[in-house]
């Protein structure tokens, strides 16, 4: 079904962000692992007389605490890897837009050129206006083409902002009403002490180191439970109280060469054996977890050292491009 420009919502960055916060599906799927996971806490609490006799109930009971502040990253990253996308589909559809109008606006140019030389040679032949004529009407050709080309990229752009924002049947037919991209002052962004600041305060502050930190933390409290089982030759683990070794913790590739795998703990839902073995297997398990945890914050490091890298181009080549901006009359 084609929406017809009547039903075209111009609508800002921030309300097509509030708009996939509240509609999105991959948001929703994370809204309702958290509330799985605050379900499976509640239960751990609320267990019949006899199944409170269990040695590791204290350590599950913590482990599921946990697992909450788990699913609440995932929510939050989600939200926020989602609003990138919105943000990108948003203003990839007003650049689309300018170059939609600049070749319409070089077509118009080049045809007006090519009408006025033409009645020209009717009058005066000329061997030099001849071949510019040839070399507009080659131009007029190459222009056309890229308006085209134009013209399918800002379908695209749109079609991938209603994405983006839920799917195009929740969100009808979306424009930004933004028709300019913002200008931004590159400051002091390029200074080693201000990169250095902004590394360190990311891989803090971003939901994946935070997941893959917590991680840790069930997996050294696994060692705990399995050592309360002194006589189980087989007991079970966290994948009892926990939904974590479902939550991938991989960086989200958000540049060009930049894709690392993504990684996450490890734990069987069992472990076998002997109290000394159970325990020897969780704390290869911990090892693992905490190998994970620095892997992300390194990886964390990687990207964002990238996008300043990225950034510093970009900057560069707008300068360069700024010095010789044509001017179109």
């Amino acid at each position: 079904q084609a929406f017809s420009q009547e039903n075209t919502k111009q609508m800002t960055l921030q309300e097509c962000l509030a708009f996939m916060k509240e509609n999105h599906p991959r948001v929703k799927a994370a809204e309702a692992s958290l509330r799985a996971a605050m379900a499976g806490h509640e239960g751990l609490n609320h267990l019949p007389l006899y199944a409170r006799l269990s040695p590791d109930l204290k350590f599950r009971k913590q482990q599921s605490q946990i697992s909450i502040e788990v699913n609440d990253a995932a929510l939050q990253q989600q939200i926020r890897d989602t609003a990138y996308g919105v943000a990108h589909c948003y203003y990839l559809v007003v650049y689309a837009g300018k170059q939609k109008q600049l070749t319409e606006e070089i077509i118009q140019v080049l045809e007006k050129n090519i009408n006025a030389l033409e009645l020209k040679l009717k009058l005066t032949k000329s061997a030099s206006d001849q071949k510019h004529l040839q070399e507009l009407k080659l131009g007029l050709v190459e222009a056309r083409d890229k308006h085209a080309l134009a013209l399918t990229g800002y379908d695209r752009a749109k079609s991938a902002l209603m994405e983006e924002m839920g799917g195009r049947y929740k969100t009808g037919n979306i424009l930004p009403k933004d028709t300019e991209l913002p200008e931004f002052k590159i400051m002091n962004f390029f200074e080693k002490d201000f990169i250095v600041d902004i590394t360190e305060k990311s891989v803090n502050a971003r939901l994946e180191s935070i997941k893959s930190s917590r991680a840790v933390d069930i997996t050294s409290l696994e060692v705990d439970a399995q050592n309360s089982a002194r006589f189980a030759p087989k007991f079970r683990t966290f994948a009892n109280g926990s939904d974590l070794h479902y939550i991938p913790i991989g960086v989200q590739s958000r540049g060009e060469d930049f894709s690392p795998e993504q990684i996450t703990i490890e734990m069987p839902p069992n472990l076998v054996g002997k109290r000394t073995y159970r325990v020897q297997s969780a704390q290869a398990y911990l090892d693992r977890a905490v190998n994970v945890n620095e892997t992300t914050r390194k990886l964390i490091r990687l990207e964002v050292g990238n996008g300043f890298q990225q950034l510093k181009e970009t900057h560069l080549r707008y300068m360069e491009l700024k010095k010789h901006q044509p001017t179109l009359k």
